[in-house]
């Protein structure tokens, strides 16, 4: 049987041939993206009528027959791992259910992934510190000698607040922060190469809270409870207590969160009682412990 161009023909086992059939169309790379700035690139494959996958090669620009990588998607998406950066040239076509590659589309991009960026390790996404001047702090890059940081209010990075070149994986923000949210990105770079920015991370600034007043604290105890009264906490605060027994050398004999100027608790044993209160803001930084010692006599 005669299979015309631009037609496929399959035979398994000996059987006849089966009836040709057209070859898919080049697929659509009017879409997809011209530049990436870390590996491995990803190309989203349109959808393509009779399309069950689709086979990519990737070619050097300036030499279009020296192949640089080879992939076939799962689903829709090709995935090429290992790639110096440089300008390229992507070669694609899709395939049928039978197996049949059709025809090949073409599709220029650049690669400006090195020196890789570092991977942001402190403070965490979306962490809430309460040091104002944090050390940021990154991991190594092999290729790196050096490193480019940037802190801004936004996260496009349109005003940044600082932009600093360091020698290490690790910097003191040399500016005290206000009390908000912040967000910082960090390149590395190797003598006059700087490779691309990290991804963004967040993190929020909120002073750690005052001492916890405590001079008007007032303990009262009435059929084995322990009545603490003091002044409520700020607005946007709680108290956290925590009670040891220095008779019998306990720690945390008693302990809770989310108080407000009045509680009690049950007494576990009679002598003197230390009573630690500290302040907790609403984001969960707490403050410095005040103390205070009541003795706890039998009733």
């Amino acid at each position: 049987m005669q299979v015309s161009k631009g037609f496929g023909s399959l035979s398994t086992d000996g059987q006849a041939p089966s009836a040709p059939v057209p070859l898919l169309a080049a697929p659509d790379t009017s879409k997809l993206p011209t530049q990436f700035e870390a590996l491995p690139i990803q190309f989203e494959m349109q959808a393509q009528t009779s399309a069950v996958a689709w086979v990519g090669s990737v070619h050097q620009a300036s030499s279009a027959e020296a192949l640089s990588d080879e992939s076939k998607s799962k689903g829709t998406h090709l995935s090429f791992n290992d790639l110096p950066d440089g300008k390229y040239i992507l070669k694609v076509r899709a395939k049928d259910q039978s197996g049949f590659e059709g025809y090949d589309a073409g599709h220029q991009f650049t690669l400006n992934a090195q020196p890789f960026a570092p991977a942001a390790a402190y403070p965490e996404v979306s962490a809430v510190i309460s040091d104002s001047r944090p050390v940021l702090r990154w991991s190594q890059v092999k290729q790196a000698n050096a490193y480019q940081v940037e802190v801004a209010k936004d996260a496009q990075f349109k005003q940044p607040i600082l932009s600093q070149k360091v020698a290490s994986n690790e910097w003191v923000m040399t500016e005290t922060l206000q009390t908000g949210q912040y967000f910082w990105r960090v390149a590395s770079i190797n003598g006059s190469d700087q490779g691309p920015y990290s991804v963004a991370t967040n993190f929020a600034y909120s002073p750690k809270p005052p001492a916890a007043d405590i001079n008007q604290l007032v303990t009262r105890i009435a059929q084995n409870r322990v009545y603490v009264d003091t002044i409520n906490p700020p607005k946007g605060f709680t108290y956290e207590a925590m009670l040891d027994n220095k008779r019998n050398n306990q720690i945390n004999v008693w302990q809770a969160a989310n108080l407000q100027g009045r509680f009690d608790f049950l007494l576990r044993e009679y002598g003197l009682q230390t009573l630690r209160l500290r302040l907790v803001s609403d984001d969960g930084i707490a403050g410095p412990e005040s103390i205070t010692e009541f003795d706890a006599l039998p009733q």
